[in-house]
């Protein structure tokens, strides 16, 4: 089930439109809160509209991801900072882009989110990385967190921080572009995680410092 949420037509009729070919697509109407149209439903991908009078109000949206955690949130904005995002993904959300997006790349956001992966474009991915206190180094290396890891493996992990590509990992480390993806997939799979963005946050929670 895909679920709709924006106050503004145009908005909605642009997502309905992209999401034409599938048949389980349900419109939130303008007139009831989000919260209570999602009260009866616990699985989905909600797009929903910061726009939205019901969402305005700060940490609102994080609420409705705490109450509804198996349901894949994804926001939809104009624009949104480094921090804002932070904070959404930090509380559940699944997902964040930009409210007009294309029709082609909101039926990807969809797929990639039903999938279980996060959807987070590469300016804000970027952005998001730098963004995040770099307390990674503040690990200890015997950390139960990092038990699994191999050296080279713990090697990689403050470029992934720093928002780094595979490409600048593979020239600072004098390895292979190749090496640097199996590297960085073992660590995904080790502590648990499915992408860079999970494990940035993973290890940079203000429980993970000693």
């Amino acid at each position: 089930m895909i679920f709709l949420y924006s106050h503004d037509e145009t908005v909605r009729a642009r997502w309905e439109e992209a999401l034409s070919e599938r048949d389980d697509v349900q419109v939130v109407s303008a007139e009831q809160p989000l919260a209570a149209a999602l009260a009866g439903f616990t699985e989905g991908v909600v797009l929903a509209d910061l726009a939205a009078d019901d969402l305005k109000s700060p940490g609102r949206l994080e609420a409705l991801c705490r109450v509804h955690p198996a349901k894949h949130l994804v926001a939809a904005y104009v624009t949104l900072s480094p921090a804002q995002a932070i904070d959404l993904f930090q509380a559940g959300a699944r997902g964040y882009c930009n409210r007009y997006i294309r029709a082609e790349l909101l039926v990807e956001v969809v797929r990639v989110v039903e999938a279980g992966e996060v959807w987070v474009g590469e300016q804000l991915m970027s952005g998001l990385l730098r963004a995040l206190p770099r307390s990674v180094n503040a690990i200890a290396a015997d950390h139960p967190l990092l038990a699994p890891l191999t050296d080279r493996e713990r090697d990689v992990i403050p470029y992934i921080i720093n928002g780094m590509g595979n490409k600048l990992i593979a020239r600072e480390l004098a390895i292979t572009e190749r090496t640097v993806k199996a590297h960085v997939s073992s660590i995904l799979h080790k502590l648990g995680v499915t992408d860079r963005m999970q494990l940035a946050m993973l290890l940079t929670r203000p429980e993970q410092n000693l």
